[in-house]
């Protein structure tokens, strides 16, 4: 094997000492990566600094090779760092910058107006990484509104052999459809993830691809041109499905006269007295469920449909704006606010924490985690919800004035619970970062949540 050019005729071996410092995403030192010379054997955890040390790295130009759930929030598994080592003194290694990150993956970006979308692509039945599949982004230029299903796609890419995907030129302040397709593209439309960069240059999103129903597609399509056309009629019964279910409040009671329907075919029936719903004669693949109720808010998911098949769908839907006279309860509180039970938590500085002052201005709660490292977006054809960790990761826990929210269905916790409403949040990524007293809730991660006490606030303006 040819051995590495060293410049400058350096030689010999030194000790790699230094400080990962992240320009990318935090804009701090980088504690708990996962550090490799690249070439070499040996893996370097940093330690609540960002410090790291390799005993022995020959002088000359090297990689180091860096993995961290940060980068992982932004689909990027391995993210590589070029430096020269010339002696043992310590060094800061630093992350690239946002601007200059976006630039080096997409050469052709010349203002900020835009960013990227990246991720990866996985099999809906195995999370197995796909390869070669295309992934495609649209949106409208002309307004403000959320692209429909007619819209054209404005940005296309391939994944790579490991499944990962980079979807350049996204506008940052336009809502944006991400979808993922296999071969042709033909057959029914995938479902689609809404995303907004906003303040972000760059965010990452999982998208998984249910491969099963192309291969039923090929299949038909060629054993259709071995029958004739007698055989290839198919009862109507058989062609359609039929998706039933209900429409469920937060506390699981039925909801009367809601409006269910599809976008495409347009079609849409209200609820009877228990919330229940049926809809016959749905054609087959997936279909976008619109879900409206006066003084709630309107859901939009992802239904697949399969051919002579029945679907059943429970969805819950959360109040837009409540209605109700004016009323004072008295009571004595044991699941409120702890300042200082809070303070000594973030003291520790094994999670991330958000006061009521970091949350304004923003009115989704699910922007605001997608800022915390190791959370991000995954989407199937029945959900969009929010993940936590590497690989396919797992459903973080919500703990609402110290009472675990449970949102069922295909609709999780973070699209029913307002920002503005949030006092304090905590954010634990893994098991180990989260703290005894919350640990029962989830061997995953843990998002707490302390709600404002409106009539508090009131009282405590008037002393």
């Amino acid at each position: 094997m040819a051995s590495r050019s060293v410049p400058n005729g350096l030689t010999g071996a030194t000790t790699l000492r230094g400080v990962l410092v992240d320009s990318l995403v935090t804009n701090d030192t980088l504690r708990g990566a996962m550090v490799t010379v690249e070439g070499r054997a040996g893996v370097v955890l940093t330690d609540e600094r960002g410090r790291f040390t390799f005993d022995t790295v020959p002088r000359g130009a090297q990689r180091l090779l860096v993995r961290h759930p940060v980068l992982d929030s932004i689909g990027v598994s391995t993210l590589p760092l070029p430096l020269v080592v010339t002696d043992s003194a310590s060094r800061v290694v630093a992350l690239p910058p946002p601007e200059a990150y976006l630039r080096a993956i997409c050469p052709r970006t010349k203002h900020l107006s835009v960013g990227a979308l990246l991720g990866t692509v996985r099999r809906a039945d195995d999370d197995a990484p796909l390869p070669h599949v295309d992934v495609l982004g649209a949106w409208r230029s002309s307004d403000s509104s959320f692209a429909g299903s007619s819209t054209r796609p404005r940005a296309r890419t391939r994944t790579d052999a490991d499944g990962h995907f980079v979807l350049c030129h996204v506008p940052r302040f336009s809502p944006v459809e991400l979808w993922a397709i296999a071969g042709d593209g033909g057959g029914d439309a995938p479902a689609r993830l809404r995303v907004q960069l906003g303040a972000r240059l760059l965010a990452g999103y999982d998208l998984s691809l249910d491969l099963r129903d192309a291969t039923r597609r090929d299949s038909t399509r060629r054993d259709s041109t071995r029958r004739d056309s007698t055989r290839r009629v198919v009862a109507a019964e058989e062609r359609v499905g039929r998706v039933r279910g209900r429409i469920l409040t937060l506390t699981g009671d039925g909801l009367a006269n809601v409006s269910v329907g599809f976008d495409q075919p347009r079609k849409r029936i209200v609820t009877d007295d228990a919330g229940r719903f049926t809809m016959d004669s749905v054609p087959p693949g997936v279909r976008t469920l619109e879900v409206r109720a006066i003084g709630f808010q309107p859901q939009r998911l992802g239904v697949n449909v399969r051919p002579g098949e029945q679907v059943e769908r429970d969805i819950t839907i959360d109040r837009r704006l409540a209605v109700l006279g004016t009323f004072v309860v008295r009571a004595a509180r044991n699941a409120t606010w702890d300042s200082t039970g809070f303070e000594a938590r973030r003291t520790r500085g094994t999670g991330y924490f958000f006061t009521r002052e970091d949350l304004a201005g923003v009115n989704d709660l699910a922007t605001a985690l997608r800022m915390v490292p190791g959370i991000r977006g995954r989407s199937t054809d029945r959900s969009q919800r929010l993940v936590a960790g590497r690989g396919a990761g797992c459903l973080p826990a919500f703990v609402v004035n110290r009472v675990r929210f449970e949102a069922g269905g295909s609709i999780g916790p973070e699209a029913m619970i307002r920002a503005q409403d949030i006092r304090a949040m905590e954010v634990y990524t893994s098991r180990l970062a989260t703290p005894p007293e919350h640990q029962r809730y989830s061997d995953c991660a843990v998002i707490v949540i302390w709600l404002r006490d409106p009539q508090a606030e009131i009282e405590a303006r008037k002393k």
